[in-house]
């Protein structure tokens, strides 16, 4: 059981980093700014 748990944080932070590397491909702009920021916010408090 405890292999599932380090697996679980293990793609938790994956999806984090390509998460941010997602939002590093889109063009900064007024509304663009606004929602990568919520965007790295919520995905990297799961």
């Amino acid at each position: 059981m405890q292999n599932k748990k380090y697996d679980l944080e293990d793609r938790t932070l994956k999806f984090t980093k390509d998460c941010i590397d997602l939002c590093k491909l889109f063009i900064r702009d007024i509304i663009n700014i606004e929602l990568v920021s919520q965007l790295i916010r919520a995905s990297s408090t799961l």
